[in-house]
């Protein structure tokens, strides 16, 4: 290895003093990086004790440091070799029938919880009349075909062009699905109830919604996150002179959105306020689609990531059952 390239290499080890010598050595010895056959046609200098004494203290010091690279090789595989032994110990608690291995509902980590537990708990969310109803059939390919019905309609008009259309149109859909993670910061760990609409038939129409909806959504009275918080404390330290922070923990939030009172307030924003903001589709189609993006499909109890799973622990434990958000 050049000397220059073994001095940057040592920089990264060693502290700057053991450098400064080092340095001095390399100063001192002042080797000059030559072609080999260069060297043979020229005579061998020949070095004082002092130069070889300096040598000899940076050879060691270049043993060192790849004696100190091997160690630290050696350190990395074993953390990888227990990094291995904890994901083994991972699967093997995944296969206990007796437990449900998920993450926590803020930040990161694993919580391992008891899964008759887990499933009293999402029941009892379910359970609630006023948010929920039993069906008897599930609903998912009917409203399907529905929403496809209009879909062709409003293309045949031309207010939907041909990309659009295949975009938004249904195809396969699954019901959606709801599982709960765990509020290991609270009393008794509840439940958030989250509600995976991926697949769904609705899923797609949502997303080509928000973009319209999206420059209605901006308002004074909101924060997209902490920064913009902070921010806002910054900029008005006055008010904490007088006034209060207060903060509200609201239970299940978009359940009890008033959905129709909702799709009346955007229609009015969208279509009365502001004529830049009116969209090409009418307003009768547009309610349509906001009928068809707030009323989700049929729910499966969803308690495991294998569907395999679900059914048979569904059959095992039988709560065979489906379940519709009501709105």
């Amino acid at each position: 290895m050049p000397v220059r390239k073994t001095y940057d290499a040592l920089a990264n080890i060693f502290p700057p003093d053991i450098m400064t010598k080092i340095n001095e050595i390399i100063d001192e010895i002042q080797f000059e990086e030559k072609n080999p056959d260069d060297i043979a046609n020229k005579e061998i200098q020949v070095l004082e004790p002092k130069q070889i004494s300096l040598a000899a203290d940076l050879k060691n010091a270049t043993e060192k440091f790849f004696q100190h690279v091997q160690m630290s090789i050696k350190l990395r595989k074993d953390k990888n070799l227990n990094g291995n032994n904890d994901d083994k110990i991972l699967v093997n608690l995944s296969k206990d029938p007796s437990i449900l291995i998920t993450k926590p509902d803020k930040g990161r980590g694993v919580v391992i919880l008891d899964r008759n537990d887990y499933i009293e708990k999402l029941e009892n969310i379910l359970s609630d009349n006023r948010k929920f109803k039993l069906l008897n059939e599930e609903p998912t390919i009917s409203r399907e075909n529905a929403l496809t019905t209009v879909l062709r309609q409003m293309k045949n008009d031309e207010y939907l062009a041909q990309q659009e259309y295949k975009y938004i149109k249904p195809v396969g859909s699954v019901p959606a699905r709801l599982y709960g993670l765990p509020k290991v910061y609270k009393d008794n760990v509840p439940l958030r109830s989250i509600l995976s609409c991926i697949k769904s038939y609705n899923y797609k129409l949502g997303k080509f919604l928000a973009n319209i909806i999206k420059p209605i959504r901006d308002s004074p009275y909101s924060l997209k996150n902490t920064n913009d918080f902070l921010k806002f404390i910054q900029q008005n330290s006055h008010l904490s002179n007088n006034n209060r922070m207060i903060s509200f923990d609201i239970q299940s939030l978009f359940t009890i959105i008033p959905v129709r009172e909702t799709i009346e307030i955007i229609c009015n924003k969208l279509y009365c306020t502001d004529p830049k903001l009116r969209p090409f589709i009418p307003e009768d189609y547009f309610r349509k689609l906001l009928e068809f993006t707030t009323t989700v499909s049929a729910v499966e109890l969803f308690i495991v990531n294998d569907k395999i799973k679900l059914m048979e622990l569904n059959k095992k434990n039988l709560i065979e059952k489906s379940f519709l958000l009501v709105i």
